[in-house]
């Protein structure tokens, strides 16, 4: 259930950082690049790997948090990280670990832009 939550709250923040990017135009790449960290958590989380899950979906949070300061927009209350889910999270293996480990788990979404995700389906809902 913390993971599931956990996976949630990051969910909210991507969905409040789509608006922000959708509003200002502002096209890094984080975007896309937390939303394919999301998908895999998705991914990781539907096959039982829920360490995994948490790992990828806290730097899918961390880079939407990224996109919603750069664009100097106020961040809604889920975009921070718990003393609980930073406990959860403690272990996890480096940025650069992530985004390798990403690569080669959903090879697609290196191609994936900011832009592609303007139109809506995120495609990071949990069930």
């Amino acid at each position: 259930m913390k993971v599931k939550n956990f996976l949630l709250k990051t969910n909210r923040t991507i969905g409040f950082a789509h608006m922000v990017v959708k509003k200002t135009k502002n096209y890094t790449g984080k975007l896309s690049q937390s939303v394919a960290h999301e998908r895999l958590a998705k991914k990781y989380y539907n096959d039982g790997q829920l360490e995994k899950s948490l790992h990828h979906s806290y730097r899918a949070r961390f880079l939407a948090s990224e996109v919603i300061s750069e664009s100097n927009a106020k961040p809604p209350m889920d975009a921070s990280f718990t003393a609980e889910e930073q406990q959860l999270t403690s272990g996890k293996p480096s940025d650069q670990e992530l985004d390798e480990e990403l690569a080669k788990e959903l090879p697609e979404s290196t191609s994936l832009k900011d832009e592609d995700l303007l139109s809506g389906n995120l495609d990071i809902e949990i069930q």
